[in-house]
Order: C-alpha cells, then structure tokens, then sequence
C-alpha cells in the first residue's frame, strides 16, 4: 500500500509542477520497490523538468530494463534523446561563435 501511496504522491506533485517533491516520493517508492518502473519513469519526469537531462535517461534505460513494452518510456526516451542533441547543437554553436 505504501508503494502505491508514493507513486501517486508523486503523480499529484507532478500535476502541481513540484519537482523536489516529486523526486522525494519516488525515492521512497524505490526504497519500498528497487525495480518500480512506474516510480524510475516518474522521477525522470522531474528530471527532464529541471533540465536534468542525464539523470532521465539514465532512469528512463533502468525503467526499461523492467517494463520494456511501455510505450511511455520508450516515447520518453526519444523526447529526451532529442532534447539532449539539441542542446549539444545549441553549446556546439555557442563555442564555436567564442573561438571561431
């Protein structure tokens, strides 16, 4: 019940855009449950929020070791991919301005 408890703790947190919380109860739920993809997925979304892009996907890949027919996860994982490359783009782009 306490794992069900967390994980909808944080689904009402992400709603309210609180991110600290969200990853706090998803922490809980894998103290509780290591391999809850639901809780892995939910603190990637926080993640992904703060522009913490390497700590999603590294939550995202674990997520799938455990449910890899989630369509969620694997819709994730390209959204961040994608955001990750264009933000090596936009650095890329910035340096070269520097020392071009």
């Amino acid at each position: 019940i306490k794992l069900s408890l967390y994980l909808n703790l944080a689904m009402c947190y992400i709603k309210m855009e609180q991110w600290e919380r969200v990853t706090e109860n998803c922490k809980h739920a894998l103290d509780l449950e290591p391999k809850s993809a639901k809780a892995l997925f939910r603190r990637s979304q926080a993640s992904e929020a703060r522009k913490d892009y390497t700590s999603a996907l590294e939550d995202l890949k674990q997520a799938k070791e455990y449910a890899p027919d989630d369509a969620g996860i694997l819709k994730a994982e390209v959204r961040i991919n994608k955001l990750i490359a264009k933000e090596k783009a936009k650095e890329k782009k910035m340096y070269g301005n520097i020392f071009g």
